[in-house]
């Protein structure tokens, strides 16, 4: 799947057009995510995993503070 993401990235960033330009199974807000941090940080598939990694730092506390507000 990571081929998958980061061919739809690098077409996002020649200026092609998820859905109207080429086939992408997904909404195309990630692809454009995706193209914005390889336009950033340069075409590697580490950038994304840390991208990812951080989303999930910063996700685990809002869901525990979430379920800690509605379940005391």
């Amino acid at each position: 799947m990571p081929v998958l993401v980061q061919q739809t990235a690098e077409r996002i960033l020649k200026g092609e057009m998820p859905h109207r330009d080429f086939e992408d199974p997904y909404t195309g807000g990630l692809g454009y995510i995706d193209a914005l941090i390889f336009k950033i940080f340069g075409i590697n598939l580490v950038w994304l995993r840390l991208f990812m990694f951080a989303i999930f730092l910063i996700w685990v506390p809002c869901i525990y503070a979430i379920a800690r507000h509605y379940l005391s």
